[in-house]
């Protein structure tokens, strides 16, 4: 996951100002907590899908077992 950092001008055309590798997972307020706990979410089910499991030949991750 990385962090861009954008902004944009009077004609909508964005720029990137920077990009993190390590972006702040820090939350400031309740709408910056919702919002980066949804990323981390979202992150997660990208990595690791919902039917990741249900494919034996896979090795890694799908060999915990939650409860």
């Amino acid at each position: 996951m990385y962090g861009f950092d954008i902004l944009i001008d009077a004609n909508c055309k964005p720029w990137i100002v920077e990009i993190n590798a390590s972006p702040s997972l820090s939350t400031t307020s309740k709408v910056d907590l919702d919002l980066k706990t949804e990323l981390i979410n979202d992150v997660y089910k990208i990595v690791m899908p919902d039917d990741w499991n249900e494919d034996s030949s896979k090795t890694g991750a799908n060999t915990c077992t939650a409860t």
